[in-house]
C-alpha cells in the first residue's frame, strides 16, 4: 500500500508541473532500496498547458484509458490516473484487469 500511496504522489507531482506520463505501468515503474519510487521512461510524456488534450494513441495496450482506446483518443491526466489504477490492480491480483486476444 505504501509504494502505490508513493507512486500516487509522485504523478501528483508531475501532473503539478505539467507533465502527462502516457505510459504509466510497472515496468516503468522502479523501487530504490530505500523504498522510494522512481518514475522512468518519458519517452511518450508531454508538457501539457491548461486544457490542452493529446490526440494522439500511445501507450502499453493494458494500460490504456477507455477513453484513449476509443475514436475520441483523448489523453489527459485522467489517463494517467486509470494507468496507475491498473498498476495497482496489477500489483495486487498478479495479472491484468483486462485481457483481450487483439493486445
Amino acid at each position: 500500500m505504501v509504494v502505490m500511496k508513493k507512486l500516487l504522489s509522485a504523478i501528483k507531482h508531475m501532473h503539478a508541473n505539467g507533465i502527462v506520463h502516457r505510459d504509466i505501468k510497472l515496468e516503468n515503474i522502479l523501487l530504490t532500496s530505500e523504498g522510494e519510487i522512481k518514475i522512468i521512461d518519458f519517452g511518450l510524456s508531454k508538457k501539457q498547458t491548461d486544457c490542452t488534450l493529446f490526440n494522439s494513441r500511445c501507450g502499453t495496450p493494458y494500460y490504456i484509458a477507455p477513453e484513449v482506446i476509443s475514436q475520441s483518443a483523448v489523453y489527459t491526466e485522467k489517463s494517467d490516473a486509470w494507468a496507475c489504477g491498473v498498476t495497482f490492480y496489477t500489483m495486487l491480483a498478479g495479472h491484468y484487469p483486462f485481457f483481450h486476444d487483439d493486445f
